[in-house]
């Protein structure tokens, strides 16, 4: 998921529309960014955010079975 973007930054929403990082693109290769990049954008941070959200649940759950080990 994406959220809105200024100033070259898109936010990185989940799901649930929670801010989960920002994406900021710097540097062009060739003269500055136009019309067509945007949708590019927005496709690498929907999948960046997924990417994110996926990681954190993992994290999370190999935290709890450690945890439920232990005990």
């Amino acid at each position: 998921a994406q959220g809105g973007e200024a100033g070259g930054h898109r936010s990185l929403l989940d799901d649930e529309g929670e801010l989960i990082g920002v994406a900021q693109a710097l540097n062009h290769a060739e003269g500055s960014y136009g019309p067509g990049d945007e949708p590019i954008a927005a496709g690498i941070a929907a999948h960046a955010a997924v990417a994110l959200k996926r990681a954190r649940l993992l994290a999370d759950r190999v935290a709890r079975a450690a945890l439920e080990r232990e005990l």
